[in-house]
């Protein structure tokens, strides 16, 4: 059982860009973990513009990640997965095998299981 509220972000239209926890504006994967991180651990993470290439957001992700440090704990961290090759897509551990997130085959913002996704995590991060 999750900590963590979450339970009015489900269902939230994904959005490429989408910053607003609303059915009207949307999020997208960072959107999702700038509001979690922020209600997590009263933290504003620094904003990171978006793009609907994925190429292009492997290597925003790339940039930003050295203000990221790699942790062995997951509940509160931010999970990185590698898409079509990319590292290119993120998620909000809630508990020790969920995560919230949205993308483009999720149908908006939903919690699963990190289990399902393993073959493609490639790490967990906290912000510095």
């Amino acid at each position: 059982m999750s900590t963590y509220k979450y339970d009015d972000l489900i269902g939230i239209p994904f959005v490429y860009g989408g910053r607003a926890a609303t059915k009207e504006q949307g999020l997208d994967c960072y959107g999702v973990i700038e509001e979690m991180y922020l209600r997590a651990h009263g933290v504003q993470i620094p904003e990171q513009l978006s793009a609907s290439n994925k190429a292009h957001i492997a290597v925003m992700m790339g940039v930003h990640k050295s203000k990221w440090s790699r942790t062995q704990e997951r509940v509160g961290s931010v999970v990185l997965f590698n898409l079509y090759g990319l590292s290119c897509h993120v998620g909000f551990v809630i508990s020790g095998n969920l995560f919230i997130h949205t993308w483009e085959k999720s149908g908006g913002v939903c919690v699963e299981r990190l289990d399902k996704w393993a073959k493609r995590i490639e790490g967990y991060y906290r912000y510095e």
